[in-house]
């Protein structure tokens, strides 16, 4: 039987897609994965989505309950009371502030239960690191995947090559790339709160700025493009495209260009490599994602509160969002639309010379 670990636990799929490099370590190693995951049916799907191959039987996935329903809490138990962990990774996506003080605890508590070699491993900034048999100095300060990977190294030794493994998505997704793209410009809207998300009523006047030959697509929830659709101007088309995680990342994946919030999404375009620009308000997208990547990011520290990191915004509205223009985003959007012209100058090139 191979050895296993348990790896938790997550609530975004930002969060998990940074830790994926350190999921796809272990199974490198030999081990059988298990994953924590807040009850989440997106989130399983998305899973789903990421390509583990040759190790989709090592890895599984177990939701830790978000209530006190006894009949939960019995089925938790009971899947983990059938595995025999030899470690236990806190994975530490959250900030110092926001990290979960009911994580440990209950984690210990299962360990003392049922796990009695497995030893459990996190940031020496966690809540109740007393309760952890292994306490690692991680800077919280880094970027979200360098974060987890830097922690990853200190445990498992700085043999290990900086750079962490590439993750891709399940072929279905990945030929998405290779192919014509369906969309010049795909905006994804959502987030998973009020104070990640640019006004709606700004998109109106942000399209009157770029260009009318350009393939424009909404992306989000049916409840995200109801009021988009509705906030918008008939004088030009657009697709408004719903469905699952799945289809959502296929549709990220056939455009040429991507307008998206502080979201799980500007991960996604980190790993498709799709041209992005991002719009931050209540975050410094320095604390969040490689800023010398693909995604390009929009961040106008104009107010004392910013960056806040608060889960909901203690303002009388959500200033730092608000006071961003159209015409700001427009020109950001405008400026990536050019370094992918230039981009694609050489191949274009080479497709004349070839056809010639």
């Amino acid at each position: 039987m191979k050895p296993s670990i348990v790896i938790g636990v997550f609530k975004g799929m930002g969060d998990l897609l940074c830790a994926a490099p350190v999921i796809l370590a272990e199974l490198q190693r030999n081990r059988s994965v298990h994953l924590l995951l807040f009850p989440n049916a997106t989130l399983r799907e998305f899973c789903s989505c990421i390509d583990v191959s040759p190790y989709h039987s090592s890895l599984h996935l177990h939701s830790i309950p978000d209530s006190i329903s006894p009949k939960q809490w019995r089925r938790f138990l009971a899947e983990m009371q059938a595995i025999s962990p030899e470690m236990v990774w806190i994975s530490p996506h959250a900030p110092k502030k926001d990290s979960s003080w009911k994580i440990p605890l209950v984690l210990r508590a299962i360990q003392l239960l049922f796990w009695k070699n497995a030893r459990l491993v996190g940031a020496d900034t966690e809540r109740f690191p007393a309760l952890l048999h292994q306490k690692l100095s991680v800077d919280r300060q880094l970027p979200l995947q360098q974060r987890e990977w830097s922690a990853y190294r200190l445990l498992r030794g700085p043999s290990l090559s900086e750079i962490p493994p590439k993750i891709t998505f399940i072929s279905e997704i990945a030929e998405r790339r290779t192919v014509p793209r369906l969309y010049d410009l795909v905006i994804h809207p959502g987030a998973n709160a009020k104070n990640r998300m640019w006004p709606i009523e700004k998109y109106a006047p942000l399209v009157a700025f770029l260009p009318s030959s350009w393939r424009i697509a909404f992306l989000g929830l049916p409840s995200d493009m109801a009021l988009i659709k509705a906030a918008m101007p008939s004088t030009r088309p657009y697709d408004y495209v719903t469905g699952s995680i799945r289809q959502s990342i296929q549709t990220l994946a056939s455009a040429r260009m991507l307008l998206l919030m502080d979201s799980g999404n500007m991960h996604f375009a980190q790993i498709l490599g799709v041209p992005s620009v991002a719009v931050f308000g209540y975050t410094d997208p320095a604390d969040i994602i490689d800023i010398n990547g693909c995604v390009a990011t929009i961040y106008e520290q104009r107010f004392p509160c910013q960056p806040c990191k608060k889960a909901v915004c203690s303002q009388p509205e959500i200033y730092c969002l608000n006071s961003i223009e159209p015409e700001t985003v427009a020109l950001k959007l405008m400026q990536r639309w050019e370094t992918i012209l230039e981009q694609e100058k050489p191949r274009h090139g080479l497709v004349h010379i070839l056809n010639s």
